[in-house]
């Protein structure tokens, strides 16, 4: 079987299309071969059976589910709500117990089973037995609740009873209205929360038939799933592995006792295709053609991973409006697409393009092979991080207007994807509605999700501003929850200022909020700013601690832009201790992850770590062609910091290359950035790149000039990396002038700060200088130790210059040391 993919080219749409073609063709004349008269094309199962209980004895077990049937009233004959190929539902008013009546709270949906002479009535009554029992163990909000069933044989009666949603299915729910994004992608989490339940069940239950058509919308305007006719209890654990084959137990229901098996339907499932409304039917379970699964057309077994793939559909389905494959019109090209991966281009569809993590939650439920797919657990997870507010109406149903929390969500979903100025006309627009309402809580949120923006555009006095207004109605609320929010966008505004004292104050009070009410996400948010704090003063260690809980958490909650946040964070680390392989394992894992989601921001940091790893590994080409990418990424969501970030990558490449002009000219232009948004530590790095370029030049006064700045402001902000740096650079401007004393210091005490934040590379540099300048001294002896150092750093990184340089460094010694010897006697 093919692996369908969302990003299928036409190229290989076409050359798949024969095979496909033959395994269509194959399929429909199985199809066509099946006689459903002929009781041989159902085989008996193999496996040995335990008793059966049979339908009529779960039925009186069920009893208490019982109706009677004067208390349900049929105004009018019934209106029709809706007709299957088994039978009907039909609009009714039910009687309460003690005798009143009032159809608009009373209003049920009956489903009548269609029970006609040609059908069995042993088979007919385990039918509907069997989603009666499956019915009956269901509690959830998001699954359709069972009122009771009607039931007499001798009338030819069978019926359910479940409560009327007058807003129907999902498709016609959405026909209704214009919805937002934020609304329909509740009601995907809805279903995602309902297929959860029933997959986690204690045996996990299979729900069959999923499509729109079966999701409901309640007067709450949340989705239900409904329709549990090809539904089944799955006793065995299989997971997302299929259970085809001659030896597998299928369609087995629960069995509460060791002796009694409810077994209700056996034997392999008869299949015909009903070309009228393209259904794929299984004597037993139902699966309609345009949700089916790989596996199912496939002619093996349904399991709970048909029940994601048909996930992935509904989702499509919510937010484009559209059935699966609209455009194909047989059931023979649905097959082709299906089993040859012709699947819709995702990110290619302008409302899914908007919504990052559930274009990746939908790419995993369309795996070709079930036991690739995502989990419902999996789905629900990692979903409920999309922006969403639950559907609202006027009380007349028709035209609304948008409510303050719609509004703050849209400008949530045009913040994740770095839209930062639509997010913030939506999000002022929705505060203003917020309190005109006086309601406080939500004004608080707008004003978090304004400062998020703010911060990014770099406006850190707006945002800071907004945080301590949210923080302070916040209080005023006692919500807990918001006053950690709100210390949490304060700690990064400070960090962003580099003011890393008020940061870490700022997450810690943050994350014991976070604690003191269990809420991971938020101590993973609230670690992740923390490990920002160690970073930035060089505590590699601490760091990397923070870090590596903040992506447990995130892994724990399924968050896939947290994980690739901390990955791109421990990547960093790595980086900063020279560790290339594991850094650029970890930048790759973030980059995969920020695009699978859609991130431009992430993906643009992400490729900006690789470029410093590539340039690390003096790999100039792919490292400037790395940072490239990250500007125009940066440019096009006007993040000034990371624009500044990829200039100063540019510089180092160019620097790198003597190529000083360019370099110049990239410096300047990230320095003024930095400048411009208060980034000090950025403002090391620049001045760092422009001291290095004036020394190149051998202009040692500008040279010097630019190092005591980033000495200067390194020490100010508290980071050891900087100012090991900024001391090296100083003591390559002593060495060029002849200043040995000078040098020797300053180098020492570079040495002494890259080993305390375990800068391998650092270290290998200083013990270049030191050696270098010892050797001017023609203190030899001295020289070759650190020479022999430098060797094993630069093995140990793959540090070429560094290796060759000591080399080289060695040979002249042992030539001088000889040479000042004289020749032996």
């Amino acid at each position: 079987m093919s692996n369908p993919s969302p990003h299928t080219t036409d190229a290989e749409a076409h050359a798949s299309d024969a095979d496909a073609q033959r395994q269509a063709e194959f399929l429909e004349q199985r199809l066509e071969a099946i006689d459903l008269n002929d009781p041989q094309s159902s085989k008996p199962s193999q496996e040995p059976r335990r008793k059966k209980l049979s339908a009529r004895d779960l039925l009186e077990r069920l009893n208490r589910r019982r109706l009677e049937l004067n208390r349900i009233n049929f105004a009018g004959g019934g209106t029709q709500a809706g007709k299957g190929s088994h039978g009907e539902v039909v609009v009714a008013t039910l009687t309460l117990g003690d005798g009143t009546s009032s159809e608009s709270t009373n209003q049920v949906a009956v489903k009548k089973f269609l029970f006609d002479d040609n059908i069995d009535e042993e088979k007919f009554l385990r039918t509907f037995a069997n989603e009666l029992h499956v019915l009956d163990g269901l509690d959830h909000p998001n699954i359709i609740e069972l009122v009771g069933f009607v039931e007499d044989m001798t009338k030819r009666m069978a019926w359910l009873v479940f409560p009327w949603e007058a807003n129907g299915n999902v498709r016609e729910f959405l026909l209704s209205g214009k919805w937002e994004l934020p609304e329909r992608v509740s009601l995907i989490q809805d279903v995602a929360d309902g297929l959860e339940y029933l997959h986690t069940r204690k045996p996990p239950v299979r729900h069959g038939d999923l499509k729109s058509l079966n999701i409901l919308v309640n007067s709450d305007h949340r989705a239900v799933i409904t329709d549990f006719g090809s539904a089944r209890i799955q006793t065995e654990a299989r997971g997302f592995e299929t259970t085809g084959g001659s030896n597998s137990p299928r369609h087995q229901a629960a069995s509460t006792n060791s002796n009694v098996d409810i077994t209700l339907y056996d034997g392999c499932p008869e299949v015909t295709v009903s070309t009228a409304n393209a259904e794929l039917t299984l004597t037993g379970p139902s699966w309609s053609f345009r949700w089916a699964a790989p596996e199912v057309l496939n002619e093996e077994e349904p399991c709970l991973a048909s029940d994601i793939w048909a996930l992935g559909w509904i989702a499509w389905e919510i937010v484009t409006d559209n059935y699966p494959f609209p455009e194909a019109k047989t059931n023979k090209l649905i097959t082709i697409k299906v089993i040859a991966g012709l699947l819709p281009s995702l990110y290619d569809e302008v409302q899914l393009s908007q919504i990052g993590d559930l274009c990746y939650v939908m790419v995993r439920c369309w795996k070709s092979e079930p036991n690739e797919r995502l989990s419902a657990a999996e789905c629900r997870r990692a979903i409920q991080w999309v922006p969403s507010t639950i559907p609202r109406t006027r009380s007349d149903g028709m035209s609304r207007i948008r409510s303050a929390a719609l509004l703050v969500q849209m400008g949530n979903m045009h913040r994740l994807q770095g839209r930062y100025s639509e997010a913030l006309k939506l999000v002022d627009e929705g505060f203003s509605i917020a309190r005109s309402a006086g309601d406080q809580i939500m004004m608080a949120n707008a004003l978090i999700m304004a400062a998020s923006s703010h911060k990014m555009v770099s406006n850190y006095d707006k945002a800071e501003e907004c945080c301590n207004q949210a923080l302070a109605l916040y209080k005023s609320t006692g919500s807990s929850i918001g006053q950690a929010n709100a210390f949490q966008r304060l700690g990064e505004t400070h960090q962003a200022r580099s003011n890393h004292v008020k940061a870490e104050k700022s997450f810690s009070q943050a994350l014991a909020f976070y604690k003191s009410i269990g809420n991971s996400l938020g101590q993973a948010n609230a670690l992740w700013g923390l490990g920002e704090i160690h970073q930035a003063r060089s505590n590699h260690a601490e760091a990397e601690e923070s870090f590596s809980q903040a992506l447990a958490l995130y892994k724990s909650i399924g968050y896939s832009l947290g994980q690739a946040n901390a990955l791109r964070r421990l990547g960093a680390i790595h980086q900063a201790r020279s560790n290339y392989a594991e850094a650029e394992e970890s930048f790759s894992q973030a980059l995969a992850l920020y695009k699978s989601i859609g991130s431009g921001l992430g993906q643009a940091n992400a490729l900006q770590g690789l470029g410093e790893i590539h340039q690390a590994r003096s790999n100039h080409a792919e490292s400037e062609e790395s940072f490239g990418q990250a500007l125009a990424l940066h440019k096009s969501i006007g993040y000034s910091l990371g624009q500044a970030n990829a200039l100063q990558g540019l510089g180092e490449i160019h620097q790198a290359r003597s190529n000083h002009a360019e370099a110049e000219e990239s410096f300047n232009q990230a320095l003024a950035l930095y400048k411009s948004i208060g980034y000090s530590l950025g403002q090391v790095n620049a001045l760092q790149g422009l001291g290095g370029i004036h020394q190149a030049r051998s202009n040692h006064a500008e040279a010097e000039e630019s190092f005591s700045q980033a000495l200067a402001i390194s020490k100010s902000i508290g980071n050891s990396l900087g100012q090991a740096n900024a001391l090296q650079g100083l003591g390559g401007i002593h060495q060029a002038r002849s200043n040995h004393a000078e040098a020797e210091e300053s180098f020492s005490q570079a040495l002494a700060l890259y080993k305390s934040v375990r800068s391998t590379l650092g270290e290998a540099n200083s013990l270049v200088g030191l050696s270098e300048v010892l050797i001017c001294q023609a203190r030899y002896s001295e020289a070759k130790p650190l020479l022999d150092e430098v060797a094993q750093l630069s093995n140990q990184i793959d540090y070429k210059w560094a290796r060759n340089r000591s080399k080289k460094l060695l040979a002249e010694a042992l030539e001088a040391e000889k040479s000042s010897t004289g020749p032996s006697p």
